[in-house]
């Protein structure tokens, strides 16, 4: 098993991740007919995330399919998950966001597999001033952990600028 990979499953086992899978905020989901014998392909997982309560048709919970390759070095690459046709989910599926994180979940980013914010690799890799200029929230390369990475949106899908999917 690779250095990335130890060091994943490593931080699955952290008080910090388990304690979010026993909340009911986020766990892992196992994709049918894609397992290895750890339940995924690395170097990808795939996350649930508790959602708030909005108008039908939003759901209960959204996925992210994460790739995590050189994890933690290189921040994670989520993207939202359709685990029923095993696809990126469509883009009026996608959550609708507003206010200071609108722009991480817009469906419409260059690279479709990634979110656009500065947790992500997609968001990391466009801005890299981003590490400085949103400390609070940014992949820091060495020292974040996928717990903070699935809290990050666990927080913003509870919140009050999470408004049920795009439509």
């Amino acid at each position: 098993m690779t250095a990335d990979r130890l060091l994943f499953e490593a931080h699955l086992q952290l008080p910090e991740y388990r304690q979010g899978e026993i909340l009911g905020y986020w766990g892992e989901h196992r994709l049918k007919n894609v397992e290895d014998e750890n339940g995924q392909q690395w170097p990808f997982s795939t996350f649930w995330i508790a959602a708030a309560t909005r108008p039908d048709p939003a759901p209960e919970r959204y996925f992210l399919k994460i790739r995590v390759d050189n994890y933690n070095v290189a921040a994670p690459a989520g993207c939202f998950w359709d685990v029923v046709k095993n696809s990126r989910l469509e883009n009026c599926l996608w959550p609708k966001v507003t206010g200071p994180f609108s722009e991480g979940f817009k469906s419409n980013f260059s690279v479709p597999d990634q979110l656009y914010a500065p947790w992500d690799r997609g968001g990391v890799t466009s801005h890299p001033e981003w590490v400085q200029n949103f400390p609070a929230v940014a992949w820091r390369s060495g020292i974040s952990r996928i717990d903070q990475y699935l809290a990050i949106v666990h927080e913003i899908l509870n919140g009050e600028n999470y408004h049920g999917v795009q439509g």
